[in-house]
């Protein structure tokens, strides 16, 4: 992504009102394209990355609008690459600070407001954190032992350990083939929990991708605030609509689900 001059604003409205045949559009459908080739989803972040990070910033921005747009009115092939998007945040967070305010700062200046949320650092809910020695009440072990018990196939032990609240045996559970979905539901929406751990179901690649595992993480208020905006898209609008009456989320993501709700209602 290419450092921002003068001109970029004047660029970025021009790459909005193109048509179907511009340049954003055709960039649009070839990232799109590039994503759906790939099979195996650990190497779709890498060629993700490579291909946004090549874009000029009004390109860029115009690009991630378009998504947006084509996820809100129900394209697949959208929501599957916002995911993708939404559950590697090195893809859009790992660029200079003062980059990154560039961008917001552009993206607010061309009315880009739901891109400009996109690219939201991941912000941790500070309510309701619990204290360190709240660690598992129902295994009280030391950290070691739990993360080797993480690793067994013992299912008694293991209903234990999906109250763990450190991210590290998380991380070990997931990966063990003894768990199963409704796991992994259980875990992303327990609270109190500490945000560390509902980041390592997000970041995680083979739980990230199911439905079920991204609505709980949303409705989860110790989600951080970034990851849940950058999931909202990817939702079906009857979770939207229930996201939006919630008293339990942030009155930001409230705000964005109506949004998303009223755009795809008017699509």
């Amino acid at each position: 992504m290419a450092n921002s001059t003068s001109t970029d604003l004047d660029r970025l409205l021009k790459l909005r009102e193109e048509g179907a045949d511009g340049l954003a559009e055709a960039q649009c459908k070839r990232l799109l394209q590039l994503t759906q080739a790939i099979q195996e989803p650990a190497v779709r972040p890498h060629a993700l990355r490579e291909a946004l990070h090549q874009m000029k910033d009004p390109l860029l921005l115009v690009i991630l609008h378009r998504l947006l747009e084509k996820a809100e009115s129900g394209q697949p092939a959208a929501r599957s690459l916002l995911t993708t998007l939404a559950l590697t945040p090195s893809i859009l967070d790992e660029l200079e600070p003062t980059h990154q305010n560039r961008l917001k700062r552009l993206a607010e200046e061309g009315g880009l407001v739901a891109v400009r949320r996109l690219l939201l650092q991941p912000a941790f809910n500070k309510k309701g954190l619990i204290k360190a020695y709240d660690d598992n009440v129902h295994m009280t072990l030391p950290l070691g032992s739990r993360r080797q018990a993480a690793r067994g196939r013992n299912r008694e032990k293991i209903d234990r350990l999906l109250h763990d609240r450190d991210h590290r045996v998380i991380q070990i559970l997931l990966n063990n083939p003894i768990i199963i979905e409704r796991d992994v539901i259980a875990i992303a929406a327990r609270r109190p929990t500490r945000p560390e751990v509902l980041q390592t179901i997000a970041a995680h690649k083979k739980w990230s991708s199911r439905y079920r595992v991204r609505k709980a993480l949303i409705c989860n208020p110790h989600t951080p605030d970034g990851v849940a905006l950058r999931l909202l898209p990817t939702l079906l609008i009857q979770d939207l609509r229930f996201l939006a009456s919630s008293g339990a989320l942030l009155p930001e993501l409230r705000e964005e689900a109506r949004v998303l709700i009223a755009r795809r209602s008017t699509h």
